[in-house]
């Protein structure tokens, strides 16, 4: 369980990182958009990737703790 919860973690760092850095990449190419809202919203992607992924990580780590089998 905990290396499920490690791979979720993974999965929403990366794909909330690859989404605002989408966002952002598609704003700055087009010349029409006004780039204000636009780069908010895609920092807010970047950085709820951060938050969540070590979020996840963390309870991961807090909720199934390594069991020594000695």
């Amino acid at each position: 369980m905990k290396n499920l919860m490690r791979s979720a973690a993974a999965l929403s760092f990366g794909s909330c990182l690859a989404a605002g850095l989408t966002v952002i990449g598609s704003a700055i190419s087009s010349p029409h958009v006004d780039l204000a809202p636009v780069v908010v919203v895609g920092l807010l992607l970047i950085s709820a990737a951060f938050f969540a992924g070590s979020v996840i990580w963390f309870l991961a780590e807090k909720c199934y703790p390594t069991q020594n089998n000695q």
